[in-house]
């Protein structure tokens, strides 16, 4: 992964509730309505927080981002597509939980952008999550809301040096020595 725009974006200064992030593609497979659904929940427990949803939006998105964009807008910051990737960085940086409720995953580079960004992730336990993070990081779907409530009480973000270090050895100045010396083999070996 390339982090160069993440590295070098600036962290706004910000007080305030904890922001939550989705960074994700807006379909049913990421299961936004256990996401959206807890957030409402919070809401009306009296929960501070504020959102930043990112991500790319379809012709049929499910409908709870527009029930969340509505419900939720006193607590958005940013619902929508980033166009630039500076603008992305940015984003991620003035989060502080980064959030999936993904019911597959392959790798998640969304939410290795954020945990570099500082994001603390939680994440769904038993995807691909359980081999990348410490447990610490991981929920049931059963203790989701109990997790997301204690995570944003204490609101408490990566450290730089945290976040280097669960995200360093995935990124490209890490792996392209290894990348380049597989593509000469192969290369050699036709």
């Amino acid at each position: 992964i390339d982090f160069s725009n993440i590295d070098s974006a600036e962290k706004p200064l910000q007080d305030g509730p904890p922001v939550i992030l989705w960074n994700h593609r807006w379909e049913h497979d990421k299961n936004p309505e256990l996401f959206f659904k807890t957030l409402f929940k919070l809401d009306e427990e009296g929960i501070e927080f504020r959102l930043i949803v990112l991500g790319q939006s379809f012709e049929n998105s499910p409908s709870v981002f527009d029930e969340a964009k509505r419900r939720l807008s006193r607590k958005i910051i940013h619902f929508g597509y980033a166009q630039q990737a500076s603008d992305y960085a940015v984003l991620l940086k003035r989060s502080d939980i980064v959030v999936s409720t993904a019911q597959h995953e392959f790798f998640g580079i969304a939410v290795m952008e954020a945990v570099r960004a500082g994001c603390k992730p939680l994440l769904p336990r038993g995807l691909s999550y359980t081999e990348l993070f410490p447990d610490k990081y991981l929920y049931s779907e059963t203790n989701f809301m109990d997790r997301l409530k204690v995570e944003l009480l204490s609101n408490m973000r990566l450290s730089k040096s945290q976040a280097l270090q669960m995200t360093s050895q995935y990124s490209w100045e890490a792996l392209k020595e290894e990348y380049t010396s597989w593509i000469i083999d192969s290369t050699l070996m036709e």
